[in-house]
């Protein structure tokens, strides 16, 4: 946990070489840049935070190859682009944060499979479409919340 420090610089790739890592927590620093695609390498990760922080770019799709991953906050950040549907390959993930950022495009309808899920929360973004229809598989859901989007059509 290297949470509320006064850290800076970017998340270097070498980060990959934690190999039995399993928990991460660099948030409220002046962490900066991308998330680095070599994340995915952390096979053991099941905590990763990165809120409030200076992050930018997109979320890259290697995210997706945490399978042990059941927390996810990169809230409160400047991430921008879509949501990769690799997220869906998360199904241990309980928790989704990825509000307050600048995140774009449709929900993926991969989202659908992270069947854990008891909350998600992507809102104060700038998510555009449908709530897809795969979204009602999340039958441990609790919460969901996408205010302040420019969501649009049925409740699925």
């Amino acid at each position: 946990d290297l949470s509320f420090n006064q850290l800076f610089g970017t998340i270097p790739p070498q980060i990959s070489q934690l190999s039995k890592l399993t928990y991460l927590d660099l948030s409220l620093n002046q962490i900066s840049g991308n998330i680095p695609p070599e994340i995915g390498h952390l096979e053991n990760l099941e905590v990763l935070h990165i809120f409030s922080s200076q992050l930018n770019g997109s979320i890259p799709q290697q995210i997706g190859e945490l399978r042990s991953l059941n927390d996810l906050s990169l809230s409160g950040n400047t991430l921008e682009g879509s949501i990769p549907a690799s997220l869906g390959n998360l199904s241990n993930l309980t928790l989704l944060y990825l509000f307050d950022n600048q995140l774009s495009g449709p929900l993926p309808p991969e989202m659908g499979n992270l069947s854990s899920s008891v909350e998600i929360n992507m809102s104060n973004n700038s998510l555009t479409g449908p709530i897809p229809s795969t979204f009602g598989n999340l039958k441990n859901l609790t919460v969901l919340s996408l205010f302040s989007n420019q969501l649009s059509g049925p409740i699925p």
